[in-house]
C-alpha cells in the first residue's frame, strides 16, 4: 500500500491476502465494525457481470481477487474497533499473533445496525480515455468530478462517522481514529481484521505473555481457544474440540451485520445436486413466463397450447442446467457473482448449444395450416379436384410442420397456379394466329405475368405478413425457452455461491441472477440472427420456387397448346402440320423466350417488407441505448 496519503483506507475480505501485504515487522491487528462509508472495489470497477469477458476491457482486476477488496472512504474511527492484537511477521513470512484486548471505547450501540454500502460506480475514477466510460453503468459519471461524487456519497453515508461536509472527509489524525496505512480483513462487509502498517495512533500496546511457537501460525482468539477459518470467516473454538469441515462449532463468528454470533449461524452449506437441479428447473419455468410477457409473446401463447413444461416434456433428453465448480465465498450478491468464471461458462451454453432451440422451433411452430383435408373434400364435391393439386397441398402441409416452413407456405400459395392455367390459352380456334411465334409467346407471357402477380400479391399481403410474424414469434419462443434454461442454471449457481443464509433468502425472493445482462444480450443477438436467417431462407426459397413454378407453368402451357393444336388443326387435304412439327414449334418458342421468374425489383421489395419484421421491445431498447 505504501505511505501515500489517500482518502481511502483499503481493506480485504481475504485474511491471507491481508497478511501477504504486510512486510516484516510489528503491527496491530484490529477487528473492525463496518459502516456506510465502506464499499466494494469489485462492485465499483466491474459492475457489469460480463465486462471482463469483452475484448474491449482488459484490466488486471478482472483476473485478480479484487472482489475481496473493500475501501473505507475517509478512514475508520477508533470507536469502530472491537478489539486488537499485536502481530509480528518475520523475514521468512511467519506470522505470530499475540493476546487480544477488547477496545473499551468500542461503541456497540452506535454501530450495531451499521453495514457497508454497495458498489459505487460514480467513484470508479477511471482514466479519461478508459473504454469503461462507454459502458452504460459509468457513462453518466464521466464528466462529473470524482471529488463531487465522493462528497455526495459521504453526505448520504457519513453521518455515523461524523462527516463534516468538507474535505478531508474524516480527520486522519488524533487519538480517536485508526489512522495510518492499514490493511483490513473483513468478514462479508461485517466485522473486520485490519493490519496497521504504521503503528496506528492510539492503538493498544502488546498485552499479556507471548504465546507458544505452536501458535505462531496466527491465532486471533483469546486464551483457551484456537482459530478455524471457514469460507472467509474466523471461528474461535475450544482447544481440543473436534471440528467438522462442514460446520464449525461454538465460539465467535463475524456476520454480515457486523455482530458476533455463536456458532456458524448465518453460514450456509453447499446445495446437493438434486436440490440444485430442482431450483434450476423451477426458476427456469418462472423465468420463461416472465420473458414471454416481457418480450410481448404472452397474448400469442394464449391461443396456442405452449408452456415451458409442454416444450420441456417434448424434448428428448432435456435436463435442467446447473453450473460446475461454483466457488463458495463471502462475496457480494449480484454484480460480484456475475464476473465469476462459472457465470461465463454457463452463459456460453446458450450460444454454443443451439440444438434445443432448433428442436423447440419445430415444437413451437404456430403458422396456421391451410387445411388440405377440408379443401380436398370441397374440391371433390365440386368436381374440381386434381391429383397434382392435392399432392402439392399435402406436401405444403407437411413442410409447415418443419423448420422449412417458408417452402411449405410458398407451395400452399403457388399450387393455385395449376387451377388457373387453362385461362392462359384463349381457345378461340385461331389456329393460324397461334402459329405466329410472337403471338403464342405473348399469350404465354400474359398468362405467366397474371400468375406471378397473384403469387407476389399473396407473398406481400397482410395475411402473409401476419403468418411471418407468427413464425418469427415461434422462433423467439424457442430462444426464450433455451434462455430460461440457462437462467435457471445461473440462479442455481448464485444460490450455491451465497455466503450466508440471508444472501440466499434475498436471492430466492428476487428475480435477478448473476449474468442476467449478458444473457439478455445473447437472447437479442440470437433473435436477430434468427430473423436474418428467416428472411434469407425464405427469400432463397422464393427464388427457387418461382423458377420451379415458372417451369411448371411452361410445361403446362405448352403441353395444353400442343394437345389443343393437334385437336384443332385445319381439316384440309393439304398443308396439314404434323404432330412432330407442332411439338418442335412449341419447343422453339420456349427455348428462344425464357420467362422471368420474378423481376429483381419485385424480389427486393419483397425482401424489404419481410425484413421489417419488428424485433421485440427489450431488444429495441437495448439497441437504442448502444446507439
Amino acid at each position: 500500500m505504501g505511505r501515500k496519503q489517500s482518502s481511502y483506507v483499503f481493506t480485504t475480505t481475504n485474511p491471507k491476502a491481508a497478511m501477504r501485504l504486510a512486510t516484516s515487522g510489528d503491527y496491530y491487528l484490529h477487528e473492525i465494525h463496518t459502516t456506510g462509508n465502506f464499499f466494494g472495489v469489485y462492485d465499483t470497477l466491474v459492475r457489469d457481470s460480463n465486462m471482463c469477458y469483452r475484448a474491449a476491457i482488459r484490466r488486471p482486476f478482472c483476473y485478480a481477487p479484487w472482489d475481496d477488496e473493500v475501501v473505507a472512504l475517509g478512514g475508520i474511527r477508533w470507536d469502530q474497533i472491537i478489539r486488537s492484537a499485536k502481530v509480528r511477521k518475520d523475514a521468512a513470512g511467519i506470522v505470530k499473533i499475540y493476546r487480544w484486548k477488547k477496545n473499551s471505547d468500542y461503541a456497540l450501540e452506535k454501530y450495531k445496525n451499521a453495514r457497508a454500502s454497495a458498489g459505487q460506480p460514480q467513484l470508479a475514477g477511471f482514466e479519461p480515455d478508459d473504454p469503461a466510460w462507454k459502458e452504460e453503468v459509468w457513462k453518466a459519471f464521466k464528466d462529473i468530478p470524482v471529488q463531487k461524487s465522493a462528497a455526495e456519497f459521504m453526505d448520504k453515508n457519513g453521518k455515523l462517522v461524523d462527516w463534516t461536509g468538507k474535505a478531508p472527509l474524516l480527520p486522519m489524525r488524533g487519538t480517536h481514529y485508526a489512522v495510518g496505512n492499514s490493511i483490513f480483513y473483513l468478514d462479508a462487509y461485517g466485522t473486520n481484521y485490519p493490519v496497521d502498517l504504521s503503528q496506528t495512533h492510539g492503538a493498544p500496546t502488546e498485552q499479556g505473555d507471548r504465546k507458544k511457537d505452536s501458535d505462531a501460525l496466527g491465532n486471533p482468539c483469546e486464551d483457551g481457544k484456537r482459530a478455524v477459518f471457514r469460507r472467509g470467516a474466523i471461528t474461535c473454538v475450544d482447544r481440543g474440540e473436534k471440528t467438522s469441515s462442514k460446520q464449525p462449532k461454538g465460539g465467535d463468528v463475524a456476520t454480515m451485520n457486523g455482530k458476533t454470533e455463536d456458532g456458524d449461524a448465518g453460514r450456509v452449506e453447499p446445495l446437493a445436486e438434486t436440490e440444485l437441479l430442482k431450483k434450476s428447473d423451477e426458476f427456469a419455468e418462472e423465468e420463461f413466463g416472465r420473458l414471454t410477457a416481457k418480450f410481448g409473446l404472452a397474448p400469442l401463447l394464449k391461443d396456442v397450447p405452449l408452456s415451458f413444461s409442454n416444450i420441456r416434456s417434448s424434448l428428448k433428453g432435456y435436463k435442467p442446467l446447473v453450473p460446475k465448480n461454483v466457488k463458495l465465498s463471502a462475496g457480494n450478491v449480484g454484480a460480484g457473482l456475475g464476473a465469476a468464471v462459472w457465470v461465463k461458462d454457463i452463459v456460453d451454453v446458450f450460444a454454443k448449444n443451439s440444438s434445443s432451440m432448433e428442436k423447440a422451433v419445430v415444437l413451437t411452430s404456430i403458422v396456421p395450416l391451410a387445411g388440405c383435408g377440408v379443401q380436398a373434400a370441397a374440391d371433390t364435391q365440386q368436381g374440381t379436384s386434381s391429383a397434382v393439386d392435392t399432392s402439392l397441398c399435402v406436401v405444403g402441409d407437411a413442410l409447415l410442420l418443419s423448420p422449412a416452413w417458408p417452402v411449405g407456405l410458398a407451395v400452399q400459395i403457388v399450387r393455385d397456379l395449376i387451377k388457373i392455367v387453362p385461362q392462359a390459352i384463349a381457345i378461340d380456334k385461331e389456329f393460324t394466329a397461334l402459329k405466329d411465334p410472337k403471338i403464342l409467346n405473348q399469350r404465354r407471357i400474359d398468362g405467366w405475368t397474371k400468375q406471378r402477380d397473384m403469387i407476389v400479391a399473396n407473398l406481400t399481403s397482410d395475411a402473409f405478413m401476419e403468418r411471418a410474424k407468427k413464425q418469427f414469434a415461434s422462433e423467439q419462443v424457442a430462444v426464450l425457452f433455451a434462455a430460461s434454461r440457462v437462467a435457471g442454471g445461473l440462479r442455481a449457481g448464485s444460490l450455491q455461491a451465497a455466503a450466508t443464509q440471508d444472501q440466499r433468502k434475498q436471492l430466492q425472493h428476487s428475480t435477478d441472477f448473476a449474468g442476467q445482462p449478458a444473457l439478455e444480450k445473447q437472447m437479442c443477438d440470437e433473435i436477430s440472427r434468427r430473423k436474418d436467417r428467416l428472411v434469407a431462407d425464405f427469400s432463397k426459397e422464393v427464388l427457387v420456387l418461382m423458377a420451379l413454378k415458372r417451369d411448371e407453368f411452361d410445361n403446362e402451357f405448352f403441353g395444353r397448346y400442343i394437345r389443343w393444336a393437334i385437336r384443332n388443326q385445319p381439316r384440309s387435304f393439304y398443308n396439314i402440320p404434323s404432330k412432330p412439327w407442332i411439338r418442335k414449334y412449341a419447343h422453339q418458342v420456349w427455348a428462344k423466350n425464357r420467362l422471368v421468374s420474378i423481376p429483381p425489383k419485385t424480389f427486393e421489395d419483397f425482401k424489404g417488407k419481410l425484413g421489417k419484421l419488428e424485433m421485440p421491445e427489450p431488444c429495441r431498447r437495448n439497441a437504442n441505448r448502444k446507439a
